[in-house]
């Protein structure tokens, strides 16, 4: 007796696919898929930490032109008098003698200007965790100072940290 061949061949196929074709389709189409989730997972973070960076840089760099410019149009500077201090006092050379006052204030540069209250520099989304200032001997009293900062985030890719270092001279 013949047996009779169980598969389709030829003419009698029907279209269509295999149940293990399909399959394999699912598998390598899940697998793309999976690959391109976690690259675009990747990108955003990435992202954030490019624009991360460019806040605290930002925020570090305008404290800085702000205590710059304060230094190049003072009269003199009275605080520190000597050596290195906190906060930075500079007189103006209006006819009234105001005073600009910068200073570390709960991770916030502020400024204060004739004693009045202060004015935060920096972002909320960044602290700034050093400010120091150091006068410098000279014809017209010059300042040298460091402002360093980090991100305040509780992502642990994002833990990001800055410094900038600078001389701010009295332009006479």
């Amino acid at each position: 007796m013949r047996q009779k061949n169980l598969l389709p061949s030829g003419k009698n196929r029907q279209p269509g696919f295999t149940l293990f074709e399909l399959l394999v389709y699912v598998a390598i189409l899940s697998s793309v898929v999976t690959g391109v989730i976690l690259m675009v997972g990747e990108m955003f973070k990435i992202q954030a930490k490019v624009r991360s960076a460019f806040v605290l840089q930002d925020n570090l760099d305008f404290a800085q032109h702000r205590i710059e410019y304060a230094v190049q149009g003072a009269a003199d500077l009275t605080l520190p008098a000597t050596g290195t201090g906190a906060v930075l006092r500079v007189a103006q050379t209006t006819s009234s003698g105001d005073t600009v006052d910068f200073a570390l204030a709960d991770g916030y540069v502020t400024m204060s200007v004739r004693g009045e209250a202060p004015v935060q520099l920096t972002s909320p989304e960044i602290r700034i965790t050093a400010m120091t200032f150091e006068r410098l001997q000279g014809q017209a009293p010059n300042v040298r100072y460091v402002l360093a900062g980090c991100l305040r985030s509780a992502e642990p890719y994002l833990q990001l940290s800055d410094q900038v270092t600078g001389l701010a001279k009295i332009i006479r």
